[in-house]
C-alpha cells in the first residue's frame, strides 16, 4: 500500500461501491474508504472483477503523505550524519546502511510485490523490482531535502552509458544511489557490490566534471540491506 501514498506508481485493488463496517476484507474496505474520501484516485475501474487501479491524485497530497509517513519512520535515525563522512566510504557505507535499516524495519507490514522474471535459460525466478525501493528512498531523500540541504535531486535520467537512480548535488561532489533486488540465494552483501559497480562501469556521471560517490544499495530477500561505495575521479 506505501507506494501508492509514496510514489506515482498505480496499484490494482479490490474495491467495494458500498461500505459495510462489518465487512471481513480490510484491505479492500480501506483502499475503498481513501478513494471515496479523495485521498486515493481511481484511474481505472473493473466492474466484473471489482477492482481498480488506484493511485495518487496530486502531487500536493504526495508530500503531504511524506510528511505522514517518514516523520515518524525517520524520527529515530541519524539523519544528520549520513552523508556527513565522504571521504571514508566504509563510514559512509555504514551511515547509508543504518538509514536504510531503520526505515524498512519501522515499516514490518510492508510487503513488497514480487515480480516473475525469466533467466537466460528460460528459467523463472521472482524478485521484487527494483522501481519500488528507488521510489521509498527517493521519497526518504525528498523528505529530507531541507534537512541535509542538497543542493538538487535528479532521479532516473540519462547519463553516461544509461540511467542512474537516484543523484544528489553535494555541492562540490555527487552522490548517485543504484539499487538491486535480489533473487532466492542473492547476497545482499554482493547485489550492493554490483550496483556500485555498474555507476563506475557505465559511467554514470562523467559529463559532470567532478567526483562521484557511488551509493550502491542491496535489497536481499530475507530482507537483509547492504550498502557499498565506490569514489569515482573523472
Amino acid at each position: 500500500m506505501l507506494h501508492c501514498f509514496l510514489t506515482d506508481l498505480k496499484d490494482n485493488r479490490s474495491l467495494f461501491e458500498n461500505l459495510y463496517i462489518r465487512n471481513s476484507h480490510v484491505d479492500s474496505v480501506l483502499y475503498s474508504l481513501l478513494v471515496q474520501s479523495g485521498y486515493l484516485s481511481l484511474d481505472s475501474w473493473d466492474g466484473e472483477k471489482l477492482s481498480g487501479a488506484v493511485s495518487m491524485p496530486s502531487l500536493e497530497l504526495g508530500y503531504v503523505w511524506r510528511e505522514f509517513i517518514f516523520g515518524d519512520v525517520l524520527k529515530d535515525a541519524q539523519v544528520n550524519s549520513f552523508l556527513s563522512n565522504l571521504s571514508d566510504l566504509d563510514i559512509l557505507a555504514s551511515n547509508v546502511e543504518k538509514l536504510l535499516d531503520c526505515m524498512f524495519l519501522k515499516l514490518p507490514s510492508f510487503d513488497l510485490p514480487a515480480t516473475e522474471y525469466k533467466r537466460s535459460d528460460g528459467k523463472p525466478y521472482k524478485k521484487i523490482p527494483e522501481l519500488y525501493y528507488h521510489h521509498l528512498v527517493l521519497s526518504a531523500l525528498i523528505f529530507l531535502e531541507a534537512t541535509l540541504g542538497y543542493k538538487c535531486i535528479l532521479s532516473n535520467r540519462e547519463s553516461g552509458d544509461g540511467r542512474y537512480d537516484v543523484w544528489i548535488d553535494l555541492h562540490k561532489i555527487m552522490a548517485i544511489f543504484e539499487f538491486k533486488s535480489g533473487a532466492k540465494g542473492e547476497k545482499a552483501e554482493t547485489l550492493a557490490r554490483r550496483a556500485a559497480k555498474q555507476v563506475r562501469d557505465s559511467r554514470y556521471g562523467a559529463e559532470l566534471g567532478m567526483p562521484v560517490i557511488a551509493i550502491g544499495c542491496g535489497f536481499a530477500v530475507d530482507k537483509s540491506i547492504r550498502v557499498s561505495c565506490l569514489r569515482i575521479d573523472y
